[in-house]
């Protein structure tokens, strides 16, 4: 909003008074008159200054807005991002104590199936009653001696066939463990970065929200100096009619006393 500034608005009521009064009246672009001008152009002025500021910072007001509404935005959405990769940790957790448990009873199954094969192979040098070479050197045929050998042999490679199996089952359980360890790992890490992501967009969105007050306050100051200098225009408006109404009935006593 423009203001009509004062070199447009006293020229208009000196025209009137001229078309009212004779000649001599004309003196009414005395010093006064010239005195009430100026003032008028620096209150209309500043008036002006208050509103291109108010302006300035409603339309600055305005972008601030959509920066905080963007950053929360921000925020709502890594919040919920963060707790998907949450919800997914946990799972992770349970699978890896799963796995855990698992490599633990493969370890002692294998512990176990050791120590059987071990006991038997001590047994078979240390006990009679069962003597591996004692049992195949007592064969009394051939086709006995064989059938002896393949019983022993079938044992010891079941023995060996359950370990072997066992580790296998050990190391595909610590492969998988692993790979568990780095998704685990993975999700801390995506977890940390939505959390710096939060924590980075809350920072921003109060810093905005600090020049979201200083504009208000601003607003306020500005709006206080239109308020100010409106009414100082008015005051000046006011006093300026009353001394060209003054003037008038001046000129016109003389006029009249003249005649």
């Amino acid at each position: 909003m423009k203001i009509l500034p004062a070199k447009i608005m006293i020229p208009i009521l000196l025209t009137v008074c001229l078309l009212c009064l004779p000649l001599s009246v004309c003196a009414l672009t005395d010093a006064a008159v010239q005195s009430y001008e100026e003032q008028l152009e620096q209150v209309q002025g500043k008036m002006q200054d208050a509103l291109d500021a108010l302006e300035d910072i409603r339309a600055d007001s305005s972008s601030t807005l959509d920066d905080i509404r963007r950053y929360d935005e921000a925020i709502r959405y890594n919040e919920e991002l963060k707790k998907l990769e949450e919800a997914q940790l946990d799972m992770l957790e349970v699978q890896i104590a799963d796995a855990e448990k698992n490599i633990a009873d493969t370890q002692e199954r294998i512990r176990q199936q050791e120590a059987a094969f071990d006991s038997r192979m001590v047994a078979s040098y240390m006990k009679e009653d069962i003597d591996f070479i004692e049992m195949l050197f007592s064969a009394e045929s051939l086709t006995d001696f064989l059938s002896r050998l393949e019983r022993i042999t079938a044992v010891v490679q079941y023995d060996r066939g359950m370990i072997r199996e066992l580790k296998q089952t050990r190391e595909q359980l610590k492969t998988e463990q692993n790979r568990l360890a780095d998704a685990r790992s993975l999700r801390k890490d995506r977890i940390a970065e939505l959390e710096q992501i939060i924590a980075d967009s809350r920072t921003l969105a109060k810093q905005k929200e600090a020049y979201m007050l200083a504009l208000e306050e601003n607003e306020s100051a500005w709006l206080a100096v239109y308020t100010a200098n409106a009414e100082a225009e008015k005051k000046l408006n006011a006093e300026l009619e009353a001394y060209l109404a003054e003037q008038q009935a001046k000129t016109q006593a003389a006029y009249v006393g003249g005649e």
